[in-house]
């Protein structure tokens, strides 16, 4: 009797997790956590790890006079289309679930550190180089990040329902709504890359006009 007392209330304590506004708002909060872990790490580096990153982040935003727009067109689209498939991947396992969102958190805390390297690099100028650097390419890519993040953990977890808590769920139907939703993130992912490839650079250009 007390078992089945208590499988009730872990069914009721998932789905409460789960459900959409709770998982939103986790998923927001997550987010925010790391952001700020991000950039309180970026404050314990010694003055050395600092002068790197300044070197980094100064070519990082300087646009090589070779740069090969098709070349990193398709370098780009490799690399997001992989990422829509390695977390497509993920959200059809049970064990998906924390990885996807050790992944999500680790997008959040390198904004973060990114985001107090260029503050710090450039003061008060940094604020242009943080726009130059999130629009419009990298905000499209950290939404699509957190759309991969919201979809398969939710599909990972209606899979783990299924499987051990044995709740009623047609999972065919439940797939099929989860590949189609991963399909436009891979639409998404496919327009970053040529917003990345070829608008990114006009603001790099502007940067450095100004910097």
């Amino acid at each position: 009797m007390n078992k089945k007392m208590n499988l009730k209330k872990i069914k009721k304590i998932n789905l409460n997790i789960f459900n959409n506004k709770s998982f939103l708002i986790f998923l927001i909060s997550l987010f925010l956590i790391g952001l700020i872990i991000g950039i309180i790490f970026f404050k314990f580096l010694d003055s050395n790890d600092i002068s790197k990153i300044k070197d980094n982040v100064n070519n990082s935003l300087t646009l090589p006079t070779n740069y090969n727009y098709l070349n990193n067109l398709f370098l780009n689209l490799k690399d997001n289309i992989s990422l829509n498939l390695f977390i497509f991947i993920l959200g059809i396992s049970v064990i998906g679930i924390l990885l996807i969102l050790f992944l999500y958190f680790s997008e959040a805390f390198s904004l973060g550190f990114c985001l107090a390297s260029l503050v710090n690099t450039y003061k008060i100028k940094g604020i242009i180089a943080s726009f130059c650097y999130l629009f419009p390419g990298k905000i499209l890519y950290l939404l699509n990040i957190f759309l991969l993040t919201f979809f398969s953990v939710k599909f990972s977890f209606k899979l783990i329902q299924y499987i051990f808590l044995k709740k009623d769920t047609n999972l065919q139907e439940e797939f099929k709504k989860y590949v189609k939703k991963i399909l436009i993130c891979i639409a998404i992912s496919i327009v970053i890359a040529f917003i990345s490839v070829f608008i990114d650079p006009f603001l790099i250009k502007l940067w450095t006009s100004i910097k």
